[in-house]
């Protein structure tokens, strides 16, 4: 069962619900009630990041900083594991109640942790409605089976994810192999471009780039990947929540291209 970090002490629903991290965030924009999320994070109105960047620009922006939160006079704060512990335990030695949600891994996590949130913002039917959804969803794309022609991340600095990964578990259930998981690598880490060029995947998978020039973006261009067809992520990969899903479809439409070409 999933748990999140922080008892649900509230006589009726939150009124003022802050959100200091960027899925917590999208979750409350899918889940809340008119009203009642009054603030999320600055990173919401990045469009390479955010699924919700005109809804984001209509609430007050914060930072995830302890004194502008308890400014805002919140009834409740969404945070996750990874949230700033410091300003988590200011908040609550001020008598703020925080919930910290976990850090969804797999697929199979993104329902419970859409049900925690709707209990904790007192939109259980909503959040219930979401759920039921995303887990039909799931099951009609179900586990690809056949041929797994191998991917790689690779992002800026050669940034890579390979096991215990929510990422991981998209491509692996679309029926890609993960490169980085072949070559012993958990988490994230990076994959030089001597790894890749060595090892040769079907397919690199890749982030969108940022306005202007960067040094740390321009290895996923070297001349010598240009044979290697790319997927570039989007926001839908960021977070664990139902969107999850369009990222799913997404590697499953070009795993099964790459079977149909070969």
């Amino acid at each position: 069962m999933l748990s999140c970090v922080g008892a649900v002490s509230l006589a009726e629903a939150p009124a003022r619900v802050v959100s200091m991290n960027l899925c917590t965030d999208q979750l409350a924009m899918d889940i809340a009630a008119p009203g009642q999320l009054i603030s999320v994070t600055r990173i919401s109105v990045d469009p390479l990041s955010s699924l919700y960047v005109e809804e984001a620009r209509g609430l007050q922006l914060n930072d995830g900083r302890a004194e502008e939160i308890y400014a805002m006079a919140p009834d409740l704060v969404l945070a996750n594991e990874w949230s700033d512990p410091i300003a988590i335990q200011l908040l609550r030695d001020l008598d703020i109640e925080v919930l910290q949600f976990p850090i969804v891994q797999r697929l199979d996590e993104v329902a419970g942790v859409v049900r925690a949130v709707g209990e904790a913002l007192g939109r259980e039917d909503v959040a219930e409605a979401m759920a039921a959804e995303f887990e039909a969803g799931l099951a009609d794309v179900g586990v690809a089976t056949g041929a797994l022609p191998e991917a790689a991340f690779f992002f800026a600095n050669g940034y890579s994810l390979g096991l215990g990964t929510l990422s991981n578990d998209i491509i692996e259930r679309a029926g890609f192999a993960n490169l980085a998981v072949r070559l012993g690598r958990a988490g994230g880490g990076t994959l030089s471009l001597e790894e890749l060029l060595m090892n040769t995947p079907d397919v690199i998978i890749t982030g969108a780039a940022y306005p202007g020039s960067s040094r740390s973006e321009a290895i996923t261009d070297h001349p010598a990947l240009a044979g290697i067809p790319r997927v570039r992520t989007n926001p839908n990969w960021v977070c664990g929540t139902p969107a999850s899903l369009k990222a799913l479809t997404q590697m499953r439409a070009a795993r099964d291209a790459l079977v149909a070409r070969d």
